[in-house]
């Protein structure tokens, strides 16, 4: 994020709402908007490494990708175990799957997953000489193999785990891209004020995509189609844009550094709080849900030798 004099206030609301999107996702409502938390975090971490991605060296590159293992494996493993408890059986190929994919004992690690798989992607892509040719190639592949069907097609065959995080793949792919893009965007003249303004577009488009003004819906698993990706990019685009010039932490700066917490033991939190005040799937249990996750990752960021796997 920077020092204090860079630091980005938009991003950081955006961290919050999105990881409140999904908690949202798999203990509240089925809020459409809220499908746009996965794209959107994809979105800024891709623009986040901007600099890694085009200017990084290996070992900045074995870095990042160390802070994602960590927790991934450290995560992976404690759920396996839960996993393991629960079902009253040792299944060793579950946590192949799962230290191999990120599902099927934590499903939300599938994310750092593809984190990785693109944070390699696109370091290649930025030490190119022909990167700004090859991120639209790239763009514009995803889309066609979404839009062909090809994509549901073929991952359709396999089993609900690998459907979920490699189908996923050419879905998640096109927002990283973007927000890569953006990273360069922002290292020119253009003014925040124009970035803010040319962000409602694709926020209409996708509005209007709900609404059921005109369709531009394709087979897939969640996270696919034009729509999506342009409502993502929008917010993603406002936010930043929008706040980027507001000073100082806060708040708000605090909450967000739990969200990666929040994001790995919302799953466990939430399944104790239902079992606890039973199922309900609304407002007020995506709350609770995201409340005490997030007092469970401050708690775990001020013990010694958990801060790794809560960042």
């Amino acid at each position: 994020m920077g020092n204090g004099k860079n630091y980005n206030s938009g991003i950081d609301v955006l961290k919050v709402l999105a990881c409140f999107g999904v908690v949202l996702l798999h203990f509240g409502h089925d809020v459409k908007v809220a499908t746009l938390s996965v794209p959107i975090f994809m979105f800024v971490s891709a623009y986040l490494c901007g600099r890694l991605f085009t200017e990084g060296t290996w070992r900045e590159l074995f870095i990042r990708l160390r802070r994602l293992y960590v927790p991934f494996v450290v995560w992976g493993v404690s759920y396996w175990l839960m996993f393991c408890l629960f079902n009253r059986s040792f299944d060793i190929v579950v946590l192949i799957k799962q230290l191999a994919i990120g599902a099927p004992a934590c499903p939300v690690l599938y994310f750092l997953f593809l984190l990785a798989c693109y944070s390699i992607m696109l370091f290649y892509v930025g030490h190119m000489r022909r990167r700004f040719w090859t991120l639209p190639l790239v763009l514009v592949i995803c889309l066609a193999l979404q839009y062909s069907g090809l994509n549901a097609t073929v991952f359709n065959r396999c089993s609900f785990d690998f459907r979920m995080v490699l189908g996923r793949f050419v879905e998640l792919l096109p927002p990283a891209v973007l927000g890569y893009a953006f990273y360069f965007i922002g290292k020119t003249r253009v003014t925040r004020g124009v970035s803010f303004v040319v962000a409602v577009v694709p926020i209409a488009v996708y509005s209007m995509s709900v609404g059921g003004v005109f369709a531009m819906v394709c087979d897939g698993f969640q996270y696919q189609g034009a729509p999506l990706l342009l409502g993502a990019a929008g917010v993603s685009v406002a936010f930043v844009s929008g706040l980027s010039a507001v000073k100082g932490a806060g708040f708000i700066h605090d909450i967000a550094q739990l969200t990666p917490g929040v994001y790995y033991v919302h799953l466990l939190v939430g399944k104790l709080v239902e079992s606890a005040i039973g199922r309900h799937r609304g407002w007020l249990e995506a709350v609770i849900v995201f409340v005490v996750s997030a007092l469970c990752a401050f708690v775990m960021k001020r013990i010694r030798h958990m801060e790794d796997i809560v960042k």
